[in-house]
C-alpha cells in the first residue's frame, strides 16, 4: 500500500466498495493542475471525486458531489462527513455525467477527447513536440491544457516582458520566437538570482552566451513554479558554471 501513487493510494484507502460502490469512470485535473479520480453516478445521483483538499496537499480524500442538487461532502476515512469543497471545476463533474449517460460502452467521440484531453496529462503528440533535448518535469502536474498554452508560444512574436528583459542586459537574439526568449529569460532570470544570493558579479549576457554555446542549454527541464507559471530550470551545476565565465 505505501508504494502505491497516492492518488491510488487514497482510493484504496477511502474507496469502501463493499459500503458504497465505486462506480469506474475517468481521471481528470483539478483547477490547481493536480489528477484527480472522477466516478460514475449511482442511484442516487451521487458521484465520487478523489481529489486533494489544497494545492500542495499529499493525502488524497473521498468526496461526494451530487450532480443533481449540486451538493458537496466529504467522507473522512472514520465515515464522518463534513461540507468542505475541493478546489474542482464543477463543470467537469457535469460533463463527466453527461458523458456516463451518453456514451456507456462507447468510445468518445472527438469532441469528448478534445474535452478529456483539456483536463488530462499531456499526450504523447505534445511531449514528442517539445524541440531538442527539452524534457518535462515528472513532479511537476501538468495538463494537456496547460502544456498547450506553452506550446502555442511557438512561432508566435516575443513576448513584450521578455524583450524588456533581455535589452536591460543588451542580449539581442538573431532569431527567436516566443517560446524560445522565454527560455531564455528565464536563463537570465536565474542569473539574477544567483547574483542576488552571492553577491559575486558576473556579466549576466556573457553568462548567456556562454549557455547558448552548452549543448546542455537545449536540455532544459520544463516545469511549474508556485504561482502554476511555467519555468525553464537547468542543473544547478550547469548554472553556476555559466555563471562563473560570465564573471572572467
Amino acid at each position: 500500500m505505501p508504494k502505491l501513487p497516492p492518488i491510488a493510494r487514497g482510493i484504496a484507502d477511502n474507496g469502501y466498495p463493499e459500503a458504497f460502490g465505486v462506480y469506474p469512470w475517468r481521471f481528470g485535473n483539478d483547477l490547481n493542475g493536480n489528477p484527480i479520480y472522477v466516478t460514475g453516478k449511482n442511484q442516487d445521483g451521487w458521484i465520487n471525486v478523489f481529489a486533494l483538499a489544497r494545492r500542495d496537499g499529499v493525502n488524497y480524500f473521498r468526496y461526494g458531489f451530487n450532480v443533481e442538487s449540486k451538493r458537496w461532502c466529504r467522507i473522512m476515512a472514520s465515515g464522518a462527513y463534513d461540507r468542505t469543497k475541493p478546489p474542482i471545476d464543477e463543470s467537469i463533474l457535469d460533463y463527466a455525467e453527461q458523458v456516463s449517460e451518453q456514451t456507456s460502452g462507447s468510445a468518445p467521440t472527438k469532441t469528448e477527447m478534445q474535452v478529456l484531453q483539456h483536463y488530462n496529462r499531456p499526450t504523447e503528440e505534445q511531449i514528442s513536440s517539445l524541440t531538442g533535448g527539452l524534457k518535462l518535469d515528472p513532479t511537476a502536474t501538468i495538463s494537456a491544457a496547460k502544456l498547450d498554452e506553452l506550446l502555442k508560444l511557438e512561432g508566435q512574436p516575443p513576448r513584450a516582458e521578455d524583450m524588456e528583459l533581455l535589452a536591460r542586459y543588451r542580449i539581442t537574439l538573431e532569431t527567436g520566437d516566443a517560446f524560445s526568449t522565454y527560455g531564455v529569460g528565464d536563463l537570465v532570470r536565474s542569473f539574477e538570482n544567483m547574483l542576488a544570493e552571492s553577491g559575486d558579479y558576473t556579466d549576466i549576457a556573457l553568462a548567456c552566451v556562454t549557455a547558448s554555446n552548452d549543448p546542455a542549454f537545449e536540455k532544459a527541464t520544463i516545469t511549474l513554479d508556485q504561482f502554476d507559471r511555467f519555468v525553464f530550470t537547468w542543473p544547478k551545476a550547469k548554472l553556476k558554471q555559466w555563471y562563473r565565465q560570465g564573471a572572467k
